[in-house]
């Protein structure tokens, strides 16, 4: 089915990028589709490596792909 932004999201896309043109900075972006991501690599392996990037709230990821399967 894949990923379809509502308006709502278009806009706050929108202003997180204004704001981040603002400060000067990196705006990184990740889209998860849980149904294809671990076709290649297991999950704790894909856990590891978010966490080994810095990415925050990797145990509430792991807790939502958990559940969406």
């Amino acid at each position: 089915m894949g990923y379809h932004r509502s308006l709502g999201s278009i806009q706050k896309e929108r202003w997180l990028f204004k704001q981040v043109t603002k400060q000067d900075t990196k705006l990184i972006r990740v889209d998860l589709v849980f149904k294809n991501a671990f076709d290649s690599a297991g999950y704790f392996s894909l856990w590891k490596i978010l966490e080994g990037f810095g990415v925050p709230d990797v145990s509430l990821l792991s807790s939502m792909s958990e559940h969406s399967i």
